[in-house]
Order: structure tokens, then C-alpha cells, then sequence
């Protein structure tokens, strides 16, 4: 079932129809590109309703021309053809073209749906498009318009904070005024590599005022590119401002939150400081991570926002096991070099 051109299709296209489909983080630099799997699946059952009253010739899905695309519709318009069929695919195992086909297809519980997938085994192009190119490394996800922006704060502003920590840039919730209702974005880091047995915290400044307890943010951790988030354990008014338990609904429900409402008088006051936060990841040392930094609003109450500036990895490296000096090694996103600046 999907729409195009403003029609709904879900028995019958009556023909080729084009559809568009968001990857939801940047893999552009980072390995992920080269382990990721797309899966094309197709159920059946018994009942052959010829996607209409009467057979109407050939039934049934096809697919052709997988194409990577960047700024669709734009001018800076890019893609790529990953596979257009011309040849026909060798779907063995282990194929020389990188599609696998489920030999004996799997049979979901209870209705007897019958699955068969065909996997691209690893893509083998190296794409040189940033989807975020103003910020190496990062990526947005979004399931509207609404979503994480960066950039520069307007002047004479009367939401968020006046001035970003450093630089004239960074990245928040609606940069020219209030946040949206009903939105949900992710700002998705690049891939750090933390050293075996070091001491690393996760760091950022913050800078956040949302209607509390139904709005705000949440910071998760991948350790497999990206396939699965897990939330940072709740650290009330250490890292968090409190544990969810409004909203049922919220996707950050029985997690905990950010929302501004631990600081003293209110949140809603420009001339605030951002905070600093900090989370200790020294148990993920010697893995692979990733962050997402997650923003949720109901249809209610819609105030600043949150806006996050000099976000990286600090690690504790020791130069002499015995001098007991540690020297701080901080690793961050952005073009900066070697130290914390901001984007």
C-alpha cells in the first residue's frame, strides 16, 4: 500500500510506479554502507484475488531500477543506479552479484503467509554523497518537515538561547522560533571508535526548554552501526531531567528525558547557559558507537526546543603508565581538528 500522485495503490498499480524510500542514516563515512542488507519481502495466502474482481494478466510484483538517490528534486540533484536487471541476477549463494534468494520460504505463524526475500548480500559502490554535508559525518531522520536544523541562531530571536557555546553555528529544534507539534526527529552521530580499556564519556552542551514531562529529548546508543538504539540509562539531574510518564504514547515513554524542567525558576528564559552534560561510556570501551540524539512533541504546547553544540567523545588517555598524568583525547564530528570548537 503506498501512495503516488496524490492516489492510494494497494491492490493494483496498473502499471510501473515509482517509490521513494528515506535511508535513515548516513552511511557515507563509515563502514556501514558495505554491511548493510535491503530486504524486499512478499506475502501471500491461500485466497487469489487477481488484485481486483478478475484476472486482468499478469499478477503479481516486480521490481526494477534501484537507484540511490541524494537531493531528489533539487539542483544539487544526485543518484546512483545500484541494479537495473538488464542482466539477470544470479541469485544463488553467495552470488558474484550480491542477491541471495530464501530457498525454502519461511511461513509466518497462524495465517500461513508465505515469505519469499531477496537480499542484496553486500553493495558493492562507494557512494560519494554527504547527506548532511554542512556537518561531516552526522545525519537527520525525521518523519515530517519538522526536524533537527543547523545553522546560525536569528537575531532578535525570543526562543532558545542567544548565542551558540562557540563558532557561529550549531543544531536545534526550530533555529527561528517555537517547535513543531507532533514531531519526531533523530540527529544521528558518526561511527567513534573507543579505545580498549579506556575511560570515555559521551559530551555535549545543551540547551533545552519543552513542555515538561510530554515533550523533549532522549540520547540512544548503537553498537552495530545504527540496526539497534538502546537508551542511555536513566541519570536523573545528572544527564536527564526526569523519566518520562505522562504521555503512554511517547516513544520515550519509562525512559529518561530532557526537558528543562530541573532548571530553577524556568526554562524559558534566553539569556540561560547551555549545560554541559556528560555520560560515561567507559563500559562500550573498545567498541564501535554511535549516538542519537531523539526529540518528541505531542499535539500540545509547543515552546523552544532543544539545541545541542560541541558534541564529541572525551577520552582519558594516560601518555605513561607511570606518571599518573591523564591527557585528554577528545575525538569530535566536526572539521575542527583536535579540539572542542563547535560546528
Amino acid at each position: 500500500m503506498f501512495w503516488h500522485n496524490g492516489n492510494l495503490y494497494y491492490t493494483e498499480s496498473k502499471g510501473w510506479i515509482p517509490v521513494y524510500l528515506p535511508i535513515v542514516h548516513n552511511f557515507t563515512n563509515s563502514g556501514g554502507l558495505n554491511h548493510t542488507l535491503f530486504k524486499f519481502t512478499v506475502y501471500t495466502n491461500a485466497g487469489i484475488n487477481f488484485g481486483g474482481a478478475t484476472s486482468s494478466g499478469w499478477e503479481g510484483i516486480a521490481l526494477d531500477q534501484l537507484v540511490f538517490h541524494h537531493k531528489r528534486g533539487s539542483n544539487n540533484a544526485q543518484s546512483q543506479v545500484f541494479h537495473d536487471f538488464n542482466n539477470p541476477p544470479n541469485i544463488g549463494f553467495n552470488s558474484s552479484d550480491g542477491w541471495l534468494n530464501s530457498i525454502t520460504p519461511a511461513t509466518t505463524s497462524g495465517n500461513g503467509h508465505k515469505i519469499w526475500v531477496l537480499v542484496p548480500n553486500s553493495i558493492k559502490y562507494t557512494l560519494s554523497m554527504n547527506l548532511m554535508n554542512y556537518l561531516k559525518g552526522w545525519s537527520v531522520s525525521a518523519q515530517s518537515d519538522s526536524r533537527w536544523e543547523h545553522g546560525e541562531l536569528p537575531p532578535n530571536r525570543i526562543y532558545g538561547p542567544t548565542a551558540w557555546t562557540s563558532g557561529n553555528n550549531g543544531v536545534g529544534i526550530a533555529l527561528d522560533g517555537r517547535y513543531d507539534a507532533e514531531m519526531y526527529t533523530h540527529l544521528i552521530s558518526p561511527e567513534y571508535a573507543i579505545p580498549p580499556h579506556s575511560s570515555a564519556r559521551l559530551s555535549f552542551n545543551s540547551w533545552i526548554c519543552t513542555e515538561a514531562n510530554w515533550d523533549g529529548g532522549a540520547v540512544s546508543v548503537s553498537t552495530d552501526g545504527g540496526i539497534n538504539w538502546w537508551f542511555l540509562p536513566p541519570k536523573i539531574t545528572d544527564f536527564h531531567d526526569q523519566i518520562s510518564t505522562a504521555n503512554t504514547n511517547s516513544p520515550f515513554y519509562g525512559e529518561g528525558i530532557l526537558d528543562g524542567s530541573t532548571i530553577a525558576g524556568s526554562c524559558r528564559n534566553s539569556s540561560l547557559p547551555f549545560q554541559l552534560k556528560q555520560y560515561e561510556i567507559s563500559n562500550l570501551s573498545g567498541i564501535d558507537v554511535r549516538f542519537r540524539f531523539s526529540f518528541f512533541a505531542d499535539q500540545l504546547v509547543e515552546l523552544d526546543g532543544w539545541y545541542i553544540d560541541d558534541a564529541g567523545i572525551v577520552i582519558d588517555v594516560f601518555k605513561n603508565a607511570g606518571n599518573g598524568y591523564p591527557n585528554r583525547y577528545i575525538q569530535i564530528p566536526t572539521l575542527a581538528g583536535d579540539k572542542l570548537t563547535g560546528w
